[in-house]
């Protein structure tokens, strides 16, 4: 299964993650992917990303 990754936050500088996160999750979901939602830069760190 694919494992997406959706990264946001909610200042001016990024995509509302509050508000964008359900929609895009909900519509991922119905094709099946498995879909992380968070505002953790982190994420996008090459040990991290391999995961998604």
């Amino acid at each position: 299964m694919t494992h997406i990754l959706i990264l946001g936050g909610i200042s001016k500088l990024h995509h509302n993650i509050n508000k964008i996160g359900p929609i895009f999750e909900n519509m991922l979901t119905k094709e099946k992917y498995t879909v992380t939602i968070t505002e953790d830069m982190d994420q996008i760190l090459p040990s991290d990303l391999k995961n998604y």
